[in-house]
């Protein structure tokens, strides 16, 4: 359940240690990250969201916390085509065509 929370769209992580006070808050860690369920221009509002460490929903205090972007996704992408082995492969194709019709 935690993993699939998430790879959801919006996510925050904590700035700082919140611990609920109220019922239907939800306390945070200092990096952990959330999944926004309601939110509003407002950072000094309350948001709706899941804790995906704890799975908790509910309320928590945007200000204390930042956009979350994962950044591991990134490097990879760039990565694959360049170490593809079909691209080394495919020139070495075309090489040997150029060599047969010389």
């Amino acid at each position: 359940g935690a993993q699939r929370c998430c790879v959801m769209s919006d996510r925050v992580r904590a700035k700082w240690r919140f611990v609920a006070e109220n019922e239907g808050d939800i306390s945070m860690e200092i990096g952990d990250v959330v999944q926004v369920i309601e939110s509003t221009n407002d950072t000094n509002a309350w948001w709706t969201g899941r804790n995906c460490r704890t799975n908790e929903t509910g309320l928590f205090p945007a200000n204390y916390t930042e956009k979350f972007i994962p950044a591991p996704p990134t490097p990879q992408r760039v990565k694959t085509p360049q170490s593809r082995p079909s691209s080394a492969s495919g020139r070495r194709g075309l090489g040997f065509i150029g060599e047969g019709s010389v």
